[in-house]
């Protein structure tokens, strides 16, 4: 318990230097306790290092891990007024960093983008008919209620609200469809359970949870160990031919100090 304590103080702390410029170690380590008191340290811990994707819905299907899935919450408190976030009077923001599957991240891309992407596209069609000669003198000759002037503005804006809420729609449509499979709120984690319990929410009230993804985990979250398989990184290649360098530095260097007999 006190051991997965420390590891989450540290990995929080230096989350903390991260993600600003300047910080004191006072409010370092008040922040971490704080931190560490809203959260069960063991799970949050054993979720970061598991081997086995986090965000697999199906307790019976879940997947080795494929890199991870990043994403942060918030808790509102008392104690850290001067602080504000987005959405929040004041509070505390965690980092969620967990093992993901590659079916689960495919998932999450596709909720995430295709949405987005088809807004952008349909909207900058619609600016491009709007905008395009033919089109307007075709809305002037029109027999419509709005001003003739006033038409390519109006069918963009038109066009624009309907892709919007269309997009919104099928974003939720398609988190319905995979939910069975796949997680896409980290308050639901099973692993980190406790975060309903203890008060976490959204970052931002009124949006959806956004995440990120990479491949190896982040920097604040790997443990200094050394270790290859903990930091999640191959042993440098260029170690063994350093000591060879080296080595051969001070071969010459003794060659300099003892002068053979011919000079």
């Amino acid at each position: 318990m006190e051991d997965a304590r420390n590891i989450f103080k540290e990995r929080y702390k230096r989350f903390l230097k991260s993600s600003r410029e300047r910080i004191s170690a006072e409010d370092l380590e008040r922040e971490a306790e704080q931190a560490a008191e809203l959260c069960d340290c063991d799970a949050y811990v054993d979720a970061t290092d598991a081997k086995t994707c986090c965000m697999c819905a199906d307790d019976g299907d879940v997947m080795p891990a494929d890199g991870y899935i990043l994403t942060d919450v918030a808790h509102e408190t008392d104690t850290v007024r001067e602080r504000k976030i987005a959405g929040l009077e004041s509070g505390i923001i965690l980092p969620i960093v967990v093992p993901v599957c590659k079916k689960c991240r495919k998932r999450h891309i596709i909720v995430q983008y295709v949405p987005t992407l088809i807004n952008v596209a349909v909207v900058a069609l619609a600016l491009f008919l709007t905008t395009n000669s033919a089109v307007k003198q075709k809305l002037f000759e029109a027999n419509l209620f709005v001003p003739a002037v006033m038409r390519p503005f109006f069918l963009f804006a038109v066009i624009t609200a309907v892709t919007v809420v269309l997009c919104s729609a099928l974003r939720r449509f398609l988190i319905e469809t995979y939910s069975t499979k796949t997680i896409f709120n980290p308050l639901k984690i099973k692993r980190l359970h406790f975060l309903e319990e203890n008060g976490w929410q959204r970052l931002y009230r009124n949006r959806q949870f956004k995440f990120m993804f990479e491949k190896k985990l982040p920097e604040y979250m790997r443990d200094e160990c050394g270790c290859a398989e903990c930091c999640h990184e191959e042993p440098h290649a260029d170690d063994a031919p350093a000591n060879v360098q080296t080595d051969g530095a001070e071969a010459e260097e003794m060659q300099e100090d003892n002068p053979t007999e011919d000079e």
